[in-house]
C-alpha cells in the first residue's frame, strides 16, 4: 500500500512516502513555520524522486497533535485536500505516539514530551515490548516538576527544551516526528481497521489551565 505521511506539528515540515519496502522522506528545516510555503513543494519533489503520481496514493496519514495549532492546521488541510480529491482514506496520528516510536529501546519506559506554554508539557508514557511501542498513559498536560520525577527515557521537543533538567535523553534526540513514522503508524491504524472521518477530523488540542483562575502567580 502506498502511504503518504504528513508532519507539521512543530516548526518544521516532513513528508514521508511508503511503497511496500521502499521509503522516501523529505524534511524542510531551513526556516521554521514555513509549512504553507513548502508543503506543496516538498510533495512535488517527493513524487518526482519516487516516480509516482498523486493518483498512486492509497492512504494519507497526518499528525494531528499535540503541537502548534496553526501549524497542525496547515498539515491537516493539505492531507484532507489530498484525501478528498483522490477519494482515499485519511488517518490521524498522535504526535506523542510518533515520537515514542522513534525512541530507542533501552529497557526503560519512554515519555514523549511536546513543549507547551510556560513550564507545561504535553506528555504520554510508553513501553517498548517485542518491537512494539505501547502507550501506558494517555496524553496529559503536566508541569516540568511532575515529569522530572519519572524514571524514563525522554524524547520530543519538550525533552530538548528541558534537556538539563531531564538529562536522560537519547543522542540524537528526536524533537519532532518524521513523515515516515507518521506514515507507518497511519498504515498500522488503517490495517487494524481504524478509520477517521475526514470531514470532522480536527487537531488534537489540549487546553492549558487558566493559571490566574487558580490563584497562581
Amino acid at each position: 500500500m502506498i502511504v503518504l505521511g504528513v508532519e507539521t506539528s512543530g516548526p518544521y515540515t516532513s513528508l514521508g512516502l511508503m511503497d511496500g519496502d521502499k521509503r522516501q522522506e523529505l524534511n524542510y528545516r531551513e526556516r521554521p513555520f514555513a509549512h504553507s510555503e513548502m508543503i506543496n513543494v516538498l510533495f512535488e519533489i517527493l513524487l518526482k524522486q519516487t516516480g509516482l503520481s498523486p493518483s498512486s496514493l492509497e492512504l494519507v496519514a497526518v499528525s494531528v497533535g499535540p503541537g502548534y495549532f496553526t501549524a497542525l492546521r496547515v498539515g491537516l488541510s493539505f492531507a484532507k485536500a489530498l484525501a478528498f480529491s483522490l477519494d482515499i482514506p485519511l488517518i490521524s496520528v498522535n504526535t506523542l505516539d510518533a515520537l515514542a516510536r522513534q525512541a530507542p529501546d533501552v529497557g526503560v519506559p519512554v515519555i514523549a514530551l511536546v513543549e507547551a506554554q510556560r513550564d507545561f508539557l504535553y506528555a504520554a508514557k510508553y513501553r517498548k515490548e517485542k518491537g512494539k511501542t505501547l502507550r501506558e498513559k494517555d496524553p496529559a498536560l503536566l508541569r516540568l516538576q511532575e515529569v522530572r520525577k519519572e524514571d524514563a527515557l525522554f524524547v520530543g521537543s519538550g525533552a530538548v527544551k528541558f534537556r538539563e533538567e531531564l538529562r536522560n535523553l537519547p543522542e540524537p534526540c528526536p524533537d519532532f516526528p518524521s513523515g515516515l513514522t507518521v506514515a507507518a503508524l497511519g498504515l498500522e491504524r488503517f490495517s487494524s481497521g481504524e478509520r477517521d472521518d475526514p470531514v470532522g477530523l480536527e487537531p488534537f488540542y489540549m487546553k492549558l489551565p487558566d493559571i490566574k483562575k487558580h490563584g497562581r502567580p
